[in-house]
C-alpha cells in the first residue's frame, strides 16, 4: 500500500517523480512509443495532483491507493520500458534478465534519501539499541545509519556456541537487530573509485583491507523495512559477522561469551543539542568514518532495514560470528561465495516455492497465503492459487488442447509452450475475483471449474482448425513449428483477456452445470475465418508490447460481442475499417469532431474553454492523439499531440482554455487520430474561427 506522511511528503515525493520522469522522457528514442506513453500518462496525473495540492492546500483531500498503484504501475514501465505485472518489454521483444526487480527501478518513498532524515517511531522517539540513544540519522542517500547517544550505552553481551568445520572454529548465536545494527559496520567499497585506485587494489591485496564489500542499496533497505511491518512477515535468515583483529572493544570473558564495550568505540561530539554527546562515526571527517567494531559479511540490507523499523529493530535473528582466529582473507572468501556462488530463484521457480509452502506476500499479485472464504482478506491469495492450479491442471491434463503447453518450470519445452505460468497467473487470475467468472460462492468444485476452461481452449481449438481452409493446414499448430499468432508468448494472454466476454455471453441461457464445448464453438464462431497464421497476420500482431497485443484483443472481443459470422474475404480484409468481426488487417475509419459547448471559441474566465469530443471508431485503441495548429501555422501542442484516454463511453474529450496566444490567431485547426496496427490511423478535422 502506498501512503504519505503528510502533505509536505507527497508534494516532495510528486516532484521528485515528475524529475525523473521528464528526465527519463527527453532522453527516450523514436522506438519506445509505449514507454513514452506511461511516462506520459504519469506525468499528467503528478502534474494534475500538484495543482491540487497548490491550489486547494488543505483540502486536497487524499490521493486512492488505487490510482497511486495506476501511476507507479506507468512510472515503473516509463522508466525501466519493462511492464512489471508481465514482467516483458513494453517495446520490444527482448528476454529480461529473470533477476530483475522493479524496486531496483523504484521503491516507494525513495525521494527521502534526497536529504538527511531521522529514524523515528510514531511518537518521535529514535529507533535502535539502548535507552540512552538520543538519535538516528539516516545520511542523504540513504547510507547505514550514525547512531548518536546522550551517555555511554550498557555494553552488548552474546551467549554463544562453538561450532567446528573442517579444523575452523566459529560461534553461532541469536541476537537482536538493534544490538547487531548498534556495533557492526560494512567493509564497503567507497562511493567513487577510479579505474586506476581499482587497479592498484588489485595487483596489491594489502592495499584497502576494510573496503571490498559492495555499497548499501538504498532501495532495498527502505523496501525491507516496510516489508517487515506487516504482520505476516518474517526475516528468519541468518546474519553473518566477523571481528577484525585488534579490536579492543571486544572482549571474551570465555569461549563462548563475547562483550561489547561501548566506552571504547564512541566518540565524543560536540552539538548545540545537549543530548548528543557521543556517536558512533567519526563526525571530523566529510565523509563520517564508522567506528562499529565489527563487521558484517552477510546480512547488511536485511539488519539495516529492519533497524529502521520499531517493529524489526525488536527481532531476533540467528547470527554466525567468525573470530579474528577466522583471517580476513577467508572472511572475504566466504562473502565472495555467498554473492557470486548462490543464484537468486528464476521468477517461475519463485512462483512454485510461493505456491508449494503457501508463502505469504505484500503484493497481493504474489500472495500464496492459505486462503479461507470467510475472511475477505485472503481472497487475493484463493484468486492467485486457484488460477496456478488451474494452469497445473490444464498443463497436466493428458488429451487437452494445453497439455504441456503451460511452462510451469525453466526446464519445460520452451517451444512447444504457449505461455509461461507466472504470466497465467497474472492475466487469469481475475476470473476467481469477486467480478469474475469465479467468485468465492461460485458452485463449481475447482476440477470443474478447470474442466470448464479447457472446455473454451478446445472449442477455440476446433473454430482454428475446421477442416475448411483451402490449403487443409491447422491454425492451431498439434506441435512446435508452423504456430498460429494466438499460440506466441507475446499473444496468448489475449485468450485469457476475453475469457469473461465469452464466459459472459456462454453462459447465458446454457443450462448445463458446466458450459460444454460446443456452447464455446457457438460463441467463438465469428473467428472461424482469422487467419492466424497469415503473414500480415503476424507481422502485425506478433510483437511485444502493449499495443499489438491490446489491438488484437479489441478486435476479438468486438467480433464476439457483436456475434456474427463472416467470410474469409471480409475478416482478412484490409480496407473494411471497424466492422466488427471484419477487417482483421484493417486501420480504423475517419472519426468526426463534435464541439460539445455552446461556444466555439475559447475565450479568457471560469468556463468559457471549448470542449470537443470524438467517438472511438471499432477496432481503434482507446488511446486518441488531438493535434491543434493555428492559423499561423504553428503546432499548440506537445510533441506528439495530446494523448487523451477514450473512457468507458469511448469518447474522448479535448478542453482548449484561453491562453494568451490565441489573441493572435483567427483560427485553429484540430485533428484527432485513432490508431490499430494497421496503417493509416483514422483521423477527424474540425476548424473553429475566432469570430464564427
Amino acid at each position: 500500500m502506498y501512503d504519505f506522511s503528510g502533505q509536505r511528503d507527497q508534494l516532495e515525493g510528486i516532484e521528485y517523480m515528475l524529475e525523473q520522469a521528464r528526465k527519463k522522457l527527453n532522453g527516450l528514442g523514436e522506438n519506445k512509443q509505449n514507454q513514452q506513453d506511461s511516462l506520459e500518462k504519469a506525468i499528467h496525473e503528478l502534474d494534475s495532483r500538484k495543482e491540487i495540492i497548490q491550489t486547494q492546500k488543505e483540502d486536497a483531500g487524499t490521493w486512492s491507493n488505487e490510482d497511486l498503484t495506476d501511476i507507479v504501475h506507468n512510472y515503473v514501465i516509463g522508466l525501466s520500458g519493462i511492464d512489471p505485472s508481465s514482467r516483458t518489454y513494453v517495446d520490444s521483444e527482448n528476454d529480461i534478465d529473470e533477476s530483475w526487480d522493479q524496486f531496483e527501478v523504484f521503491q516507494w518513498g525513495e525521494w527521502r534519501f534526497n536529504k538527511n532524515r531521522k529514524i523515528v517511531d510514531s511518537d518521535g522517539n529514535p529507533i535502535g539499541y539502548s535507552n540512552v540513544l538520543s538519535a538516528v540519522i539516516a545520511p542523504k542517500g540513504g547510507n547505514s545509519t550514525i547512531q548518536v547517544y546522550k551517555s555511554i550505552p550498557d555494553p552488548i553481551e552474546w551467549e554463544l556456541t562453538e561450532i567446528n568445520q573442517k579444523n575452523v572454529s566459529f560461534l553461532i548465536g541469536k541476537a537482536k537487530i538493534s544490538e547487531i545494527n548498534a556495533i557492526c559496520s560494512v567493509p564497503a567499497l567507497p562511493e567513487e573509485l577510479t579505474s586506476e585506485e581499482t587497479g592498484e587494489r588489485v595487483l596489491n591485496r594489502e592495499l584497502a583491507q576494510n573496503e571490498w564489500q559492495r555499497r548499501v542499496n538504498a532501495k532495498r533497505i527502505l523496501s525491507i523495512s516496510e516489508f517487515i511491518e506487516r504482520p505476516a512477515n518474517i526475516i528468519a535468515n541468518s546474519a553473518i559477522l566477523f571481528i577484525p583483529p585488534n579490536k579492543e572493544s571486544v572482549s571474551f570473558s570465555s569461549k563462548e561469551k563475547m562483550k561489547v564495550d561501548f566506552s571504547k568505540i564512541l566518540e565524543p561530539i560536540s552539538h548545540k543539542n545537549q543530548d548528543w554527546n557521543f556517536s558512533d562515526h567519526d563526525m571530523s571527517k566529510q565523509a563520517p568514518g564508522d567506528l562499529r567494531p565489527l563487521w558484517l559479511i552477510d546480512g547488511q540490507h536485511r539488519t539495516r532495514g529492519l533497524a529502521q523499523s520499531k517493529v524489526g529493530c525488536e527481532l531476533e535473528i540467528p547470527i554466525i560470528l567468525f573470530t579474528n582466529e577466522f583471517s580476513l582473507m577467508e572472511s572475504a572468501k566466504v562473502f565472495a561465495e555467498i554473492n557470486t556462488l548462490q543464484q537468486k530463484l528464476d521468477a517461475l521457480h519463485t512462483l512454485f516455492m510461493q505456491h508449494r509452502f503457501q508463502i505469504p506476500s505484500p503484493n497481493k499479485k504474489r500472495d500464496f497465503q492459505p486462503y479461507d472464504i470467510d475472511n475477505d482478506d485472503t481472497w487475493p491469495s484463493r484468486q492467485n492459487h486457484l488460477s496456478y492450479e488451474c494452469a497445473g491442471w490444464l498443463a497436466s491434463h493428458e488429451g487437452g488442447p494445453l497439455y504441456g503447453r503451460i511452462k510451469i518450470l525453466e526446464p519445460n519445452q520452451p517451444r512447444f509452450s504457449i505461455i509461461k505460468a507466472n504470466s497465467w497467473v497474472d492475466y487469469s487470475r481475475y476470473w476467481f475475483s469477486e467480478s469474475g467468472t469465479y467468485p468465492t460462492d461460485c458452485e463449481q468444485t475447482d476440477v470443474e471449474i478447470f474442466q470448464e476452461v479447457e472446455n473454451y481452449f478446445q472449442a477455440f481449438v476446433n473454430v482454428c482448425n475446421h477442416r475448411e481452409w483451402a490449403d487443409g493446414e491447422d491454425r492451431w499448430s498439434p506441435n512446435s513449428r508452423n504456430k498460429g499468432l494466438m499460440q506466441y508468448h507475446s499473444t496468448s494472454r489475449v485468450l485469457l483477456d476475453i475469457y469473461k466476454t465469452v464466459w459472459d455471453k456462454a453462459r447465458l441461457g446454457c443450462p448445463d452445470h458446466i458450459i460444454p464445448v460446443k456452447r464455446f464453438e457457438e460463441i467463438l464462431a465469428p473467428l472461424k475465418w482469422a487467419d492466424w497464421r497469415n503473414e500480415d497476420v503476424l507481422r502485425r500482431y506478433q510483437g511485444s508490447g502493449e499495443r499489438p497485443r491490446t489491438s488484437l484483443r479489441i478486435w476479438v472481443e468486438t467480433a464476439i460481442k457483436h456475434g456474427k459470422q463472416y467470410p474469409r474475404e471480409q475478416v482478412m480484409s484490409k480496407t473494411l475499417k471497424s466492422k466488427p468481426g471484419r477487417g482483421l488487417l484493417a486501420p480504423p475509419s475517419d472519426a468526426t469532431i463534435e464541439i460539445i459547448t455552446p461556444h466555439e471559441w475559447p475565450k479568457e474566465g471560469k468556463g468559457e474553454e471549448v470542449i470537443l469530443s470524438s467517438s472511438r471508431p471499432d477496432h481503434a485503441l482507446k488511446t486518441s492523439r488531438w493535434t491543434i495548429k493555428d492559423s499561423n501555422g504553428k503546432m499548440r501542442n506537445p510533441s506528439g499531440g495530446f494523448k487523451i484516454q477514450s473512457g468507458n463511453e469511448d469518447i474522448s474529450t479535448l478542453k482548449i482554455k484561453w491562453e494568451q496566444y490565441l489573441d493572435d490567431v483567427d483560427s485553429l485547426l484540430i485533428r484527432v487520430e485513432w490508431s490499430n496496427v494497421n496503417s493509416p490511423d483514422g483521423h477527424g478535422e474540425i476548424t473553429l474561427k475566432k469570430n464564427s
